[in-house]
Protein backbone atom coordinates (compact mmCIF):
# COMPACT_ATOMS: atom_id res chain seq x y z
CA UNK A 1 0.00 0.00 0.00
CA UNK A 2 2.95 2.64 0.57
CA UNK A 3 4.37 2.12 -2.42
CA UNK A 4 0.49 2.78 -4.37
CA UNK A 5 0.83 5.81 -2.39
CA UNK A 6 4.17 6.88 -3.03
CA UNK A 7 2.91 6.33 -6.49
CA UNK A 8 0.06 7.89 -6.65
CA UNK A 9 1.70 11.01 -4.87
CA UNK A 10 4.10 11.35 -7.70
CA UNK A 11 1.55 11.99 -9.97
CA UNK A 12 -1.15 14.35 -7.76
CA UNK A 13 2.28 16.21 -7.44
CA UNK A 14 2.01 16.45 -11.74
CA UNK A 15 -1.24 17.10 -11.91
CA UNK A 16 -1.00 19.93 -9.50
CA UNK A 17 1.74 21.48 -11.64
CA UNK A 18 -0.53 21.04 -14.75
CA UNK A 19 -3.38 22.76 -13.33
CA UNK A 20 -0.92 25.47 -12.03
CA UNK A 21 0.81 25.73 -15.45
CA UNK A 22 -2.81 26.57 -17.38
CA UNK A 23 -3.37 23.44 -18.76
CA UNK A 24 -7.00 21.65 -18.68
CA UNK A 25 -8.27 19.32 -17.36
CA UNK A 26 -7.56 16.61 -19.85
CA UNK A 27 -4.47 17.97 -19.93
CA UNK A 28 -3.94 17.25 -16.06
CA UNK A 29 -5.39 13.94 -16.18
CA UNK A 30 -2.98 13.45 -19.09
CA UNK A 31 0.00 14.36 -17.17
CA UNK A 32 -1.57 12.46 -13.98
CA UNK A 33 -0.67 9.13 -16.24
CA UNK A 34 1.91 9.57 -17.75
CA UNK A 35 3.90 10.74 -14.00
CA UNK A 36 2.78 7.09 -12.99
CA UNK A 37 3.07 5.93 -16.01
CA UNK A 38 0.60 3.73 -16.60
CA UNK A 39 -2.61 3.46 -18.66
CA UNK A 40 -5.67 4.40 -17.45
CA UNK A 41 -7.58 0.68 -17.29
CA UNK A 42 -4.91 0.29 -14.59
CA UNK A 43 -5.74 2.96 -12.47
CA UNK A 44 -8.17 1.48 -9.42
CA UNK A 45 -11.10 3.63 -10.49
CA UNK A 46 -11.92 6.35 -12.90
CA UNK A 47 -10.00 10.47 -11.28
CA UNK A 48 -11.82 13.09 -10.76
CA UNK A 49 -9.75 15.87 -12.46
CA UNK A 50 -12.33 19.01 -11.81
CA UNK A 51 -12.27 22.54 -12.00
CA UNK A 52 -13.97 25.39 -9.91
CA UNK A 53 -17.49 24.31 -9.68
CA UNK A 54 -17.06 20.32 -11.51
CA UNK A 55 -15.49 20.10 -8.10
CA UNK A 56 -19.24 19.39 -7.04
CA UNK A 57 -20.13 16.99 -9.18
CA UNK A 58 -19.87 13.44 -7.72
CA UNK A 59 -17.68 11.19 -9.83
CA UNK A 60 -17.07 13.82 -12.13
CA UNK A 61 -14.97 12.74 -14.74
CA UNK A 62 -15.63 14.24 -18.21
CA UNK A 63 -12.37 16.06 -18.31
CA UNK A 64 -13.00 19.08 -20.11
CA UNK A 65 -10.53 19.85 -22.75
CA UNK A 66 -11.23 24.24 -22.67
CA UNK A 67 -10.10 25.59 -20.47
CA UNK A 68 -12.40 27.77 -18.10
CA UNK A 69 -13.10 31.66 -18.61
CA UNK A 70 -11.26 31.80 -14.87
CA UNK A 71 -9.84 29.79 -13.13
CA UNK A 72 -10.59 28.92 -9.30
CA UNK A 73 -9.96 25.68 -8.13
CA UNK A 74 -9.11 22.46 -8.69
CA UNK A 75 -10.45 19.01 -6.92
CA UNK A 76 -8.35 15.81 -7.77
CA UNK A 77 -9.46 12.25 -6.67
CA UNK A 78 -7.13 9.79 -7.91
CA UNK A 79 -5.36 6.96 -6.99
CA UNK A 80 -2.78 4.13 -8.43
CA UNK A 81 -2.31 0.37 -7.92
CA UNK A 82 1.04 -1.31 -7.09
CA UNK A 83 1.17 -5.16 -7.02
CA UNK A 84 -2.45 -5.65 -6.09
CA UNK A 85 -2.80 -2.63 -3.67
CA UNK A 86 -4.66 0.50 -4.04
CA UNK A 87 -4.35 4.14 -3.22
CA UNK A 88 -7.23 6.62 -3.04
CA UNK A 89 -5.91 10.33 -2.28
CA UNK A 90 -8.04 13.07 -2.80
CA UNK A 91 -7.14 17.32 -2.61
CA UNK A 92 -8.14 20.55 -3.36
CA UNK A 93 -6.36 23.68 -4.55
CA UNK A 94 -6.75 27.13 -5.17
CA UNK A 95 -5.73 28.80 -8.00
CA UNK A 96 -3.47 31.52 -7.54
CA UNK A 97 -1.09 33.79 -10.23
CA UNK A 98 1.27 34.17 -7.61
CA UNK A 99 2.23 30.67 -7.53
CA UNK A 100 6.02 30.12 -8.82
CA UNK A 101 5.46 26.83 -10.44
CA UNK A 102 8.91 26.02 -11.24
Amino acid sequence: MRQANIIAARAHKAAEQAFRQGKTELQTHLAYLDAIPCRESALPYNNIIAFNHAGSILHYDDYQTVNPDKRLSFLIDAGAQYNGYNSDISRSYLYDDNIDTD
